[in-house]
């Protein structure tokens, strides 16, 4: 990229460790991507028996380390197939501690240092070292297309505070911590590059085509970004802003817009947080990092984005950064702070934003999403994750999170906590005590100080903030189960069906209007409360609505003798967010196609939110069969029970389904369902494993022809009810998925088991080497002993013939046609068409192979009581899973490839199962 070189110079000196001196050298050479440098370091000896070295960059080159594991849970593969010349390395060549060489073979990220014996009281360590920096497509860290970007990528001493190595890794969010220290950066590179860095730049000369720099500054980062040229304009006298674009509006808008957030901060903070001196736009940022003099933003789309990003940007920039925050331990208070702060500033500056706005007036109303302020994400994120029993508790550190709950718990969660907090102490004493906060002197302020902040200006008890909530992910769930006005007295029966104890508000409403909150401090169970007498249309619990409660539809009572706890109906179009304030039905048509009813037109009735799972959850569907001319439909009816964090489950749920239309030329077939699903909690939040235990009976009513001729008992006919428990754990691991399944069903005259293995390997393609393992076997098969052999509840070569209507089968009758070729991979997975059943065991394996895109070869051999099979042929996989075409060549006793009708033999898989594309998209999460 750039073929010319530029030498670092690093002094460094360390209070915070003693008296540390720190002296590195930097020679590097962009054509190659090398640095070779030379490092020393004099300090004095501690007293712990080692030294720990951070070296960033093996984050990127150790296959082991925490950045790499991250980068894997999230679905993200880049990283672990790259080359050697993409990830970078660092060489520790030779290290030399008080004359004394030592080895430093280890590949890890930090690197133990064994301090000599000597009578010393300080220590001289030095090292050689290459360096090739990584590529920025991975965190934002390295070589960019136009750009090089080092961000606390430069070998240092780890964190130390009280004589304890803090071993902080870098992580995709980039949430280590340091120790504050003194650098003096002296920069020599060539004259058609420029150099910003967080630290203050003192001097710049040019001479013999190079450009020389001096940055000096106290600061917790080292980061620098390299270019060809910055763009740069005064946002005051002590400030400036730099973009790799020239774009002088964009400056105007920061100098206007910028004086909201020093004043939004002076008002709140008593200090507008106006420690950074520079801010740096990107035209595309990856990477949530910042430090206290240098803010790294992506250039804003419009205003509102520009100013939301620079409040949040600001806050970081003081709390994890200028507070001694340990942001991997504590990221509810590195990130979780800023993040309220944001959403506190749009509450007061843009009341009006909504969430989710469209441009269209009538669309908003339709849809009804002009209801949702701003901050509803937040709520809308954590309740996703709570309703599933999947959340965590806020205090969690980085290394126990999820993907998701980085988002729902460290920013959404903390979000409705502290708004929770601010409701309780008064916005007045939350403003102190954050003020306080602020300027406290603690050497790693934490939670602890937080609480001694809240604790010097709040005399009510807030254990149930910092001990109970911080730290525990069970629920909080009041609800007011009666409300009664006398003559003299105005009481109220309130229920914590949760765990957390913790306060609660009671607001009154007269006209419309809020009356009076009240506070109660939390209690088990039910509790009768004395309220103000007065004469209220409604009464509330926590009308503010920002916190983080389980279930807000059970909050209001009306002063009312019919339904008084139900809230007025809402129809709205389509679908919407949770909405505690009212009953909400959504409407929509429907279109659904199958060979015998053809159109299926109806309208959909239900109230399911917007993924978010509500505790009773309904969705009626009445369809006309434009085939037949009859009505048909489907109905489902469930119930949601989030269990508390300590049991073996975390979600149990009751639901009952049915469904009635039509399996073959005018006959008509209904199924109802009741079922039991159990959903089992994860050995650990960051497991990959996913496990649920479903119990079910299947009811079958299937209509006989008029001419039918044969017994009833016929399994190709009969109407029938089955018991079905099936077991399921999938392991969401991005290279190497496995999705295994253990059935067992009984009815009247059968009862088998049957299990089946997926297991899936990604290529450096990126394409999938997927192997499939099938075994069944029939425990009593009574059709089989009277003779009714390969029938409706055999085990099929070639799929299952369904018989328990679970998969969308458009022609699922047809013998012949295209819609006769559409099968859902199950029983023995055959690819192409056998009509072979088994009425005693199966057991068959299946390859697939990727070659190039979408093209690739499929295998099957199985074996059943009767025969040995095996079939192959090539497939075309346009979406793994959901659209796949098979084209098969040869099995035992046919070779495809001759004969006449060849596109007869062609089958494909065609799934438009909502739920099974859902569990596709959420493995990168959750």
């Amino acid at each position: 990229m750039y073929q010319r070189f530029f030498i670092f110079t690093l002094l460094i000196s360390t209070f915070s460790l003693a008296a540390q001196q720190r002296d590195i050298f930097y020679q590097v050479n962009y054509q190659e991507n090398i640095i070779k440098g030379k490092s020393q370091l004099r300090m004095r000896k501690p007293k712990s028996d080692s030294i720990y070295l951070h070296l960033p960059s093996r984050a990127y080159t150790w296959p082991k380390s925490f950045l790499n594991e991250q980068l894997k849970e999230y679905q993200d593969v880049d990283l672990y197939f790259a080359g050697k010349d993409k990830k970078g390395f660092l060489k520790i060549n030779k290290l030399l501690i008080n004359g004394e060489e030592y080895r430093a073979d280890s590949e890890e990220e930090f690197l133990a240092i064994a301090i000599p014996t000597t009578e010393a009281d300080s220590l001289l360590i030095s090292f050689d070292f290459e360096m090739a920096l990584p590529d920025a497509g991975f965190t934002g860290n390295g070589l960019a297309e136009n750009s090089i970007h080092i961000i606390d990528l430069l070998p240092r001493p780890a964190p130390c505070l009280n004589g304890e190595w803090l071993l902080r890794p870098i992580t995709y969010h980039f949430d280590h911590c340091q120790n504050r220290d003194n650098f003096t950066l002296a920069l020599q590179l060539p004259d058609y590059l420029q150099a910003i860095s967080n630290l203050k730049e003192v001097a710049q000369s040019t001479a013999n085509n190079s450009r020389n720099y001096i940055f000096k500054g106290e600061s917790r980062n080292l980061q620098l970004h390299l270019a060809p040229q910055f763009y740069s304009y005064s946002l005051g006298a002590k400030q400036t802003i730099y973009s790799l674009q020239s774009d002088s509006s964009l400056a105007k808008n920061v100098v206007l817009l910028s004086q909201q957030a020093k004043r939004y901060f002076k008002s709140e903070l008593n200090d507008s947080l106006n420690y950074f001196h520079k801010i740096f736009y990107l035209e595309k940022k990856k990477g949530e990092y910042h430090s206290e003099e240098l803010l790294s933003l992506e250039i804003p789309k419009d205003p509102f984005a520009l100013i939301s990003d620079l409040v949040q940007a600001q806050g970081e920039s003081f709390f994890r950064y200028h507070q001694s925050v340990d942001g991997f331990s504590e990221p509810w208070l590195a990130r979780g702070i800023p993040y309220f702060y944001k959403y506190d500033f749009i509450r007061q500056y843009y009341p009006q934003k909504r969430w989710i706005p469209f441009s269209n007036f009538i669309l908003d109303k339709l849809f009804a999403l002009d209801e949702f302020d701003y901050a509803y994400q937040n709520r809308f994120l954590f309740l996703f994750l709570q309703r599933q029993g999947l959340d965590q508790a806020p205090n969690s550190s980085v290394q126990d999170l999820s993907r998701l709950n980085y988002e729902a718990v460290v920013q959404a969660k903390t979000y409705l906590n502290l708004a929770h907090l601010q409701a309780y102490t008064g916005e007045l004493n939350f403003k102190r005590a954050m003020a306080r906060f602020c300027s406290s002197a603690d050497a790693l302020a934490g939670a602890n100080s937080l609480n001694t902040a809240f604790s010097f200006f709040e005399r009510r008890d807030l254990s149930w903030f910092f001990d109970k909530t911080v730290k525990s992910a069970e629920i909080y769930d009041y609800q007011i189960r009666d409300f009664e006005r006398c003559a003299t007295v105005t009481t109220a029966k309130v229920y914590n069906s949760g765990d957390l104890i913790t306060p609660y508000s009671v607001t009154g409403f007269k006209d419309g209007k809020a009356i009076i909150t009240e506070w109660f401090e939390g209690h088990e169970g039910l509790r009768s409360i004395q309220l103000y007498h007065e004469d209220f249309d409604k009464i509330v619990i926590n009308a503010h609505l920002s916190h983080a409660e389980y279930n807000q539809k059970n909050n209001t009572h009306y002063n009312r003798w019919l339904l008084p706890r139900a809230e007025p109906l809402s129809f709205q179009f389509y679908n919407s967010f949770e909405a505690p304030e009212a009953s909400q039905v959504f409407y929509m048509p429907t279109l659904y196609y199958n060979a015998y009813d053809k159109l299926l037109i109806g309208a959909s009735l239900s109230n399911r939110s917007l993924l978010v799972q509500k505790p009773f959850e309904y969705n009626i569907i009445p369809e006309y069969s434009t085939g037949t001319g009859s009505l048909t439909g489907s109905a489902s009816f469930s119930y949601n029970h989030t269990l508390p964090k300590t049991n073996f489950f975390r979600q149990v749920q009751f639901a009952i389904f049915s469904r009635y239309n039509h399996y073959d030329e005018d006959l008509a077939y209904s199924r109802i369902s009741p079922t039991i699903n159990f959903r089992i909690r994860k050995p650990s939040p960051r497991s990959p494993y996913i496990q649920s235990i479903r119990l079910r009976g299947v009811i079958v009513d299937r209509e006989l022809p008029t001419d039918f001729e044969g017994s009833t008992n016929e399994l190709s006919s009969a109407s029938f009810s089955v018991f079905n428990a099936n077991y399921r754990l999938e392991k969401t691991d991005i290279l190497k998925p496995l999705i295994f399944r253990f059935h067992l069903e009984t009815a009247d005259k059968f009862g088998k088991i049957f299990t089946e293995v997926d297991q899936r390997w990604m290529l450096p393609n990126k394409r999938w080497l997927i192997w499939r393992s099938f075994g069944g076997y029939f425990l009593y098969n009574r059709f089989a002993a009277d003779g009714i052999k390969d029938n409706f509840y055999s085990f099929g070569l070639s799929g299952s013939p369904d018989y328990l209507f679970d998969y969308y089968l458009i022609g699922r009758s047809d013998q012949d046609g295209i819609w006769s070729r559409q099968f859902f991979t199950s029983d023995g997975g055959f690819k192409s068409e056998s009509n072979v059943f088994s009425d005693q065991f199966m057991l068959s394996t299946s390859v697939s192979v990727p070659l190039y895109g979408f093209l690739g070869l499929f295998g099957d051999y199985a074996l059943t009581e009767e025969n040995k099979y095996w079939d192959y042929g090539i497939r075309l996989a346009f979406l793994t899973d959901f659209v796949e075409i098979y084209l098969p060549i040869q099995n035992q006793s046919r070779n495809f490839y001759q004969e006449a009708n060849y596109l007869s033999n062609i089958r494909f898989v065609l799934d438009f199962d909502l739920g099974n594309i859902i569990n596709r998209a959420r493995r990168a999460y959750y």
